[in-house]
């Protein structure tokens, strides 16, 4: 078992939980739920990946494999951090050079 002290989450996706809440027909609820999983697990800045997004991103549309910006962004910063992307979206993210990811869906 990994344990939560060993995963971490991007400012990305905490903006996608909190868009997710406010969409929900019971949102205070769901922002509480948003609230117990940054407790749960460290929030990873996305300052330091900037340049590390420019280049994929640019990378990628020389390619024409282009990939949504907030799972670049989310990916790059599994890059930058040296870890390992846990996902079930695996088809945009393995597009990304120097990215591990893991399936732990199937």
């Amino acid at each position: 078992m990994i344990g939560s002290g060993h995963c971490f989450i991007s400012e990305i996706t905490v903006a996608e939980l909190r868009f997710g809440a406010e969409r929900s027909n019971q949102r205070e609820k769901e922002h509480r739920i948003v609230d117990l999983v940054c407790e749960e697990f460290t929030i990873l800045d996305i300052s330091k990946t900037i340049r590390v997004f420019a280049a994929e991103k640019a990378r990628l549309w020389n390619i024409g494999r282009k990939i949504p910006d907030f799972d670049l962004l989310i990916g790059v910063t599994a890059i930058v951090h040296n870890l390992t992307l846990v996902t079930n979206n695996t088809k945009h993210f393995e597009r990304l050079q120097s990215l591990t990811v893991e399936n732990w869906i199937q």
